[in-house]
């Protein structure tokens, strides 16, 4: 029977041939001496996925459109794009790779597609069960195929790192692969029939089994050949189009036999099958030939995104060819007959938006802006539509919309109710539905809480029948959200319930001090609100077209407006973590997170007059401020219930805590950031002790609950134990002989004895048992739900530099951590640590080449401070250090990274962020200065260098931060430090920021007496150390050096290498000269003693002019800003020496830029002059006011506070506006107040006083508001 049948197959085959043999003979076409040449090079061997352009070339399909085209099989490292770009090939075969190419800006244009479906999968020997199997094992294929889209995702899905492949070079042979050449084969579907041989059984893996929906065989061709053979394009297309359709129509024996033609050596039972599953993968009921399905390719491009192979922003347009006019944005979506005349009928389409809704949809200055309007005009761009916008409240729109005043609604929520009139589009976008309270209200847990208060909602909102369902609650229904938010603050409702985002933003326009989110809250099981745009009933042709258009907005377009409208800005520092898409749809969703406090566990976690201190809170809010995030601290609970609220998810964040097995069954944790032995204190005239063991039979004084308490209970039972409510008594309890001994972090102790005394106790050992187990170390603690915020929290741990946590340990403990226990300037290694030395020999170490007076590379040796700091290294530590040069266009970090050494002796630590460095603590600090030509004004900071071109060095750490600290600046990379100091000298830089010794030598080695310093940023750069991260015992080494250098040591060496000449506030060049006057008449005065008199007048008048001049604004008469700073420095210094309160008003004149481009610049130098004496005759006389900048003035008020400051900012808006100024008539101001506050320091309150200003403005201007 097998045998028969095999002949009648084999008999079929034969006719098959002789029939595409005689139709091929009978198509005519060109002479062959007319026809152009083209190469099509194939991505794979010979096989049935070609069996189109086998048809379209042996059935002359080509020849008819003028093509001679030659098929090219590829070698085992061939790249088919690469040999098309580079004109080796004119077009070629690929699969869904083609997307990731043109994403990474691959010069490629998409065709046409054929196979709808990836053929790819892997085949491997029976043993290997699973994809994580295959690692290590031998694959036959190239290595580039582990970035294939389907295998990378299949690879992923299946927890396998192609990096643990074993590639083998494929010769395309499986029946090499089955002789055991390798373990694994990446083949094509058309070879699968292999996998079925009788007597051979094999493990597959197909992409599709994992989720992996990709495309098959695709044509492509360059740019470069498509601009200059469109036409030829054009017709390889038809022709090829001709070839698929051809081939598909015929029986399977007649196109296996199409395919015979190209392998000879195939059997015709493996032809018709991989015909058969060819023929599958067309779909021809569902997609035309060679036609490309943008949503598919839409899809694959997000995978790309996801899998971590391409950046969020790819611009695909131009990818996909059109025949009619080159080629086409992938995202126009393809409308019907019947939608285009709806198009045609409808030429624009009206919207309600609302006009008070920030972030979403609201109306500023530049008209309307928001989430919606840059959504909608994506929707625009890909269906042709044209919006018309009308504006209101939510009510006044629902009201416009049910009348059919409009066509569209923007941002409704799905209600049963509301279908009568409203055809619903899915959701664009959902946002948490939040609580907000005043402060008092505290944390919302469970609905019970709103029984018997006044809740506000928005009138018509979608969820006013779930809350219906509660009438224990008094709802109390407004116009829009400003109304609510206002009503909450002044106590005309008790909360309000409305979506995360526009509760916050109300919050920052109204300034509402007194208000907060109080929690998600859920009704009838719903957390979000769902936007979507309602159409009307009527309409519903409208509704697919804008169901198409919302399809067609990419996942890298809605990331986009995510990240502009939506995603929280990093706070104060300006410094940005690098965010995942889940991370920033995260931040999005979870702006607010709730931490546990407790009341008092100084110095880590305390409350003090409701405001949460200590070191981990600091650290918390640093690492917050880092992401951009807002903490809503929890306080008035036990440290027992504020963990239960913890495990309930009702808390989100604890800090400042170990780990346990019960705490890692529900949260999950950071990094460790603090690391603090636990110690034994007992009273100095208690027996020695010497381990846990010589406490049995004792009592300790232990706070109940703490970690410490369950493992002595369950460890060493033989000690009693009383329990306390906190450190402060257990410490108490042992003072007065109650308790022999506690047991408690050291830092924590250290902070007691500092501010107590309890100069009767003593510390006796270290619990090593306990800390070995990894107790020592304090965690963040985040609810086990949420890892993106986890993983948010080490990412920003890793950016607090050693000098940040230096500063906060000075803070909180008094000290540095190293020195809580007077450790002195000692070097202690272990036993171990010293091994580790003598076995490693000597310590290769490199520099930076160009960082004179610290740094340098002279003659191949190490030259300046580290030339010094070596010797000193080397005596401590007993071994030898090897200088290693960094290679040509490489980096110290470089050279570090790549393992060519083991140390950096000087590494900027406090800028410095990498994870692949282990850093230690600063031993330098130095300050980072502003160079300019001595012409050059002076300035207070970079922020007066706004649209000046400021240089930063190649490659310096504070780079990233300098520009995002100071986005109007215009930075410019220079090559090296002397590169810039010649171009500021030349005047082609305004400006260098460099370390100011650094600066200094090179100043001096170039002669360069034409630069002058004139400013310095806020915060310094601390010198540390650097290994490798791995390098875990040489870091620790490292660490113990440098706590181990004395102040006189590192002073001694910075000292003589480090001079400067620095501009404080003027120059006195002019001054000089009137000096050099002086010393000629002086030399008179024996001849001209009587004109010694007038003279001494004329000296006096010209010192006292000068100082005038130094001090004063020249075009108002009023202080000028450096004088107006240096006054507001000296008040602060009075405030914190004599405690009076201190306010600060801001004013900006509003609209003037109107004046000067109205009326001209002499108009506006007249409205400032007005302006300037209008502020000065209302003003107090024991107040201060100066032109700040521009149209900006600053009053300084001493002796006031916010109340006082704030009714003479009033009083000065309405005396201007009843001024009348030169050519304008009338003009207001905008002014921001606020009043100084413990611990503030200049900066802070010219920021607070900033910020109100810009709410005066945004809040319509002519008005006065403050800022707490």
């Amino acid at each position: 029977m097998g045998q028969s049948g095999f002949c009648i197959r084999g008999m079929a085959l034969i006719t098959a041939m002789v029939l595409v043999f005689v139709l091929g003979v009978q198509r005519g076409g060109c002479a062959t001496h007319d026809l152009e040449t083209v190469i099509l090079q194939l991505d794979w061997k010979h096989n049935a996925e070609f069996v189109g352009f086998y048809a379209a070339k042996d059935q002359g399909f080509y020849r008819e459109v003028g093509l001679d085209v030659r098929f090219v099989e590829p070698g085992p490292h061939t790249d088919p794009v690469r040999e098309v770009v580079a004109g080796r090939a004119d077009y070629g075969l690929g699969q869904s790779d083609l997307v990731l190419g043109a994403m990474k800006g691959r010069p490629i244009v998409l065709l046409s597609n054929f196979l709808k479906r990836s053929s790819v999968f892997v085949v491997a020997r029976p043993e290997i069960e699973q994809v994580s199997d295959l690692a290590g094992k031998a694959v036959m294929g190239d290595p580039a195929m582990g970035k294939v889209a389907e295998l990378a995702h299949m690879f992923k899905a299946g927890k396998l790192d192609p990096g643990t492949l074993n590639w083998v070079p494929s010769t395309f042979d499986v029946d090499g692969f089955a002789r055991g050449k390798a373990d694994a084969m990446v083949l094509h579907v058309t070879d699968r029939p292999f996998v079925g041989t009788p007597g051979r059984r094999y493990s597959v893996f197909t992409p599709s089994d994992f989720g992996a929906d990709f495309l098959g065989q695709s044509l492509f061709t360059s740019k470069e050949s498509l601009a200059d053979h469109s036409d030829r394009a054009r017709r390889f297309v038809e022709a090829s189009c001709r070839g698929w359709a051809f081939a598909m129509d015929q029986d399977e024996a007649v196109t296996a036999a199409l395919v015979a033609a190209h392998v000879p050596k195939k059997s015709l039972e493996t032809l018709i099958l991989g015909v058969r599953a060819v023929k599958k993968r067309v779909l021809p009921a569902t997609y035309d030939l060679g036609t490309m399905d943008r949503s598919s390719l839409q899809r694959i491009a997000d995978t790309f995104v996801s899998l971590g192979m391409a950046d969020s922003d790819y611009d695909l347009s131009g990818f996909i060819f059109d025949p009619s006019g080159g080629m086409t944005p992938l995202t126009q979506v393809s409308l019907t007959g019947l939608e285009r005349r709806f198009l045609a009928d409808h030429p624009v389409v009206t919207v309600a938006f609302e006009d008070n809704s920030k972030p979403f949809s609201f109306v500023a200055d530049q008209g309307h802006q928001g989430f919606a309007h840059d959504y909608y005009g994506l929707l625009a761009k890909k269906t042709g539509l044209q919006f018309s916008s009308e504006f209101g409240s939510w009510t006044a729109n629902l009201d416009r919309f049910k009348a059919g005043k409009v066509d569209l609604i923007d941002g409704i929520s799905f209600d049963r109710d509301r279908q009568s009139f409203t055809l619903f589009s899915p959701p664009y976008y959902t946002i948490p539905l939040t609580l907000f309270t005043r402060n008092e209200f505290g944390f919302y847990f469970n609905i019970s809480q709103l029984f018997g208060r006044r809740v506000g909602i928005v009138r018509d909102v979608y969820f006013k029948e779930a809350l219906a369902g509660y009438p224990e609650i008094n709802i109390v229904a407004l116009a829009d959200t400003q109304a609510l938010m206002q009503g909450l603050s002044e106590g005309l409702v008790d909360a309000v319930i409305i979506n995360l985002g526009d509760g916050l933003s109300t919050i920052r326009k109204l300034n509402l001090t007194n208000v907060r989110s109080a929690g998600a809250i859920a009704l009838e099981g719903k957390t979000k609100e769902d936007l979507r745009i309602g159409v009307r009933v009527n309409l519903p042709v409208l509704l697919t077209i804008v169901k198409k258009g919302m399809a067609a907005v990419t996942a890298s377009e809605l990331a986009s407006l995510r990240d502009k409208w939506l995603l929280p800005a990093p706070g104060s520092t300006g410094l940005r973590i690098h965010l995942t898409d889940s991370e920033k749809d995260f931040l999005v969703n979870h702006q607010v997170i709730r931490v546990g406090n407790e009341e008092n566990w100084p110095p880590f976690d305390l409350n003090v007059d409701g405001e949460a201190r200590g070191f981990g809170v600091d650290l918390l809010k640093l690492v917050a401020d880092r992401i951009g995030i807002h903490l809503e601290f929890v306080p008035d609970h036990t440290w027992d219930e504020t963990v239960t609220l913890f495990y309930d998810k009702k808390i989100d964040v604890l800090h400042s805590l170990t780990r346990n097995q019960e705490r890692e069954k529900h949260a999950l944790f950071s990094l460790p950031f603090y690391s603090s032995p636990h110690v034994l204190m007992c009273r100095k005239d208690a027996p020695p002790v010497t381990d846990i063991r010589s406490l049995y039979g004792k009592t300790l004084a232990m706070p109940e609950k703490w970690a410490v308490v369950d493992y002595l209970r369950l460890h060493h039972p033989e000690i009693k134990l009383i329990y306390t409510a906190d450190t402060m008594e257990a410490l108490s309890e042992v003072s007065q002989g109650r308790a022999f001994g506690t047991i408690e972090q050291e830092a924590v102790l250290h902070y007691f004895m500092k501010k107590y005394g309890f100069s009767s106790l003593k510390k006796a050992f270290t619990f090593d048992e306990f800390d070995n187990l990894g107790n020592a170390s304090m965690y963040i603690a985040v609810r086990n739900d949420w890892p993106q915020l986890m993983d948010l929290m080490d990412k920003a741990l890793k950016t607090v530099s050693p000098g940040e946590m230096a500063g906060l340990e000075v803070k909180w403990f008094g000290q540095a951590k190293q020195n809580h226990w007077n450790r002195g300037g000692t070097l202690e290694l272990s036993g171990g640590e010293e091994a580790f030395l003598k076995n490693l020999k000597k310590i290769r170490f490199s520099i930076h080449s160009d960082a004179m007076p610290f740094e340098g590379d002279e003659g191949g040796a190490p030259a300046g401070m580290v030339a010094d700091f070596i010797p000193l290294f080397e005596k401590k530590l007993g071994v030898p250090f090897q200088y290693v040069p960094t290679a040509a266009n490489a980096s110290a970090v470089d050279t570090l990274k790549s393992g060519r050494c083991d140390l950096l002796p000087m590494v900027a630590v406090s800028h410095l962020v990498d994870e692949n460095l282990g850093l230690t603590e600063p031993y330098l600090s130095l300050s980072v200065g502003i160079i300019v030509n001595e012409s050059f004004p002076f300035i207070k900071g970079l922020g007066d260098l706004a649209g000046k071109d400021v240089g930063i060095v190649r490659d310096s750490d504070l780079g990233p931060a300098l520009v995002a600290g100071f986005p109007l600046v215009e930075f410019k990379t220079v090559g090296s430090v002397g590169r810039g100091l010649l171009e500021v000298s030349s005047g082609k830089l305004s400006a260098l920021v460099v370390d100011l010794p650094v600066a200094s030598n090179y100043i001096e080695k170039l002669g360069l007496s034409n630069l002058k310093v004139v400013g310095h940023l806020d915060r310094l750069k601390s010198i540390g150390m650097a290994t490798q991260q791995k390098s875990v015992e040489l870091n620790r080494i490292m660490r113990k050096l440098v706590d181990s250098l004395t102040r006189e040591e590192v002073d001694g060496i910075y000292q003589k290498w480090v001079t400067l000449r620095f501009e404080h506030r003027f120059n006195y060049k002019n001054m000089w000269r009137y000096l050099f006057i002086t010393a000629l008449l002086f030399s008179g005065i024996l001849f001209w003693n009587r004109k010694l008199s007038a003279f001494n007048r004329q000296m006096a008048e010209a010192n006292a002019k000068l100082e005038q001049l130094s001090v004063t604004d020249r075009l108002t008469g009023l202080y000028n800003r450096m004088k107006i700073d240096d006054t507001l420095l000296e008040e602060i210094g009075r405030v914190l020496r004599y405690n009076y309160p201190l306010s600060l008003i801001l004013m900006d004149i509003d609209l003037f830029k109107q004046v000067n481009d109205t009326h001209g610049h002499q108009a506006g130098d007249a409205v400032l002059i007005q302006m300037a004496k209008t502020m000065d005759k209302n003003i107090r006389s024991t107040d201060i006011c100066g032109r700040w900048g521009g149209e900006e003035f600053m009053v300084i008020c001493p002796h006031t506070d916010l109340k006082g400051a704030l009714s003479l900012a009033e009083h000065l808006r309405e005396s201007i506006a009843r001024q009348i100024f030169p050519h304008v008539i009338t003009q207001t101001g905008s002014f921001g107040v606020a009043q100084y506050g413990n611990g503030d320091s200049e900066a802070d309150l010219i920021a607070r006083a900033d910020r109100a200003m810009y709410l005066a403005k945004e809040g319509g201007r002519n008005r006065v508001e403050s800022v707490l």
